[in-house]
């Protein structure tokens, strides 16, 4: 039985998926029917891509677990298993707002100096400053709820 105080489950908005698939068949008409390409190799690589892309949207999650001694996350299907932090390794916590295309260069996992940021949607995020000097950015969509677990952290 898990002792989590918090569990939170994102995944992306399903537009991303839909606007892969809909950029796909736009281009592969214009190619095919404005420009008259006549390889059909072209239009089975994109489609098969734009599938697999569309597949890949749709079963990503970030899974966040807060318990009293540690927080564990994972970035599905990039993470498999619980990537676990222990709060003794934890020199600050805050819950902070941020751009993911500014200060992360987008979404999903992104290497930053001195860390790393898991973000599926939005721009509020739970960030650990690691006692090795690392910090990690784990986004979230209940950044009132956080505060209140974090009260006497800066955010």
């Amino acid at each position: 039985m898990s002792d989590a105080i918090y569990r939170e489950k994102q995944k992306p908005d399903s537009i991303w998926a839909i606007l892969v698939l809909a950029v796909t068949f736009v281009i592969n008409w214009m190619v095919y029917f404005l420009y008259g390409e006549d390889d059909f190799s072209f239009l089975y690589k994109t489609v098969l891509i734009a599938l697999l892309t569309a597949l890949f949207f749709s079963v990503i999650k970030l899974e966040t677990e807060i318990s009293k001694d540690k927080i564990k996350f994972r970035l599905f299907p990039i993470h498999f298993k619980w990537v676990v932090i222990e709060k003794k390794d934890i020199q600050k916590l805050s819950v902070v707002s941020f751009q993911p295309l500014r200060d992360y260069g987008g979404w999903g996992l992104r290497w930053v100096k001195n860390g790393k940021a898991y973000i599926v949607k939005g721009n509020n995020g739970l960030r650990l400053d690691l006692s090795d000097g690392r910090h990690i950015l784990i986004g979230t969509q209940n950044k009132e709820i956080l505060k209140g677990l974090f009260p006497d952290n800066p955010s």
